[in-house]
């Protein structure tokens, strides 16, 4: 697993280290209660994010294209298997 601190890159070199990374653990600032990770899927990219306090969390997943960045859909799941199952769904649908 390759470890990055985003803050060391600026914005272009975080955006091609992001790009050539399929899965992305983002470790969000110690203080908050949510915890996310990122999945590219070659033009899009789903983010799956929970709360990592709840005894049962929802985990919220959004999809965005990458260029030009903007969201095409998003979901709430009961489970990460759902939440990135039906990302992949959605993300296939779109590829048609």
């Amino acid at each position: 697993m390759c470890q990055y601190r985003m803050s060391a890159f600026d914005a272009g070199v975080l955006n091609a280290l992001l790009e050539a990374h399929r899965l992305h653990l983002v470790e969000p600032d110690t203080a908050s209660r949510f915890a996310s990770i990122q999945i590219g899927h070659g033009a899009y990219a789903t983010e799956i994010v929970a709360d990592k306090v709840a005894s049962h969390p929802n985990y919220y997943y959004v999809v965005q294209d990458r260029r030009p960045k903007q969201v095409v859909g998003w979901g709430i799941a009961s489970d990460f298997e759902s939440a990135n199952s039906e990302a992949q769904e959605l993300v296939r649908q779109l590829a048609v």
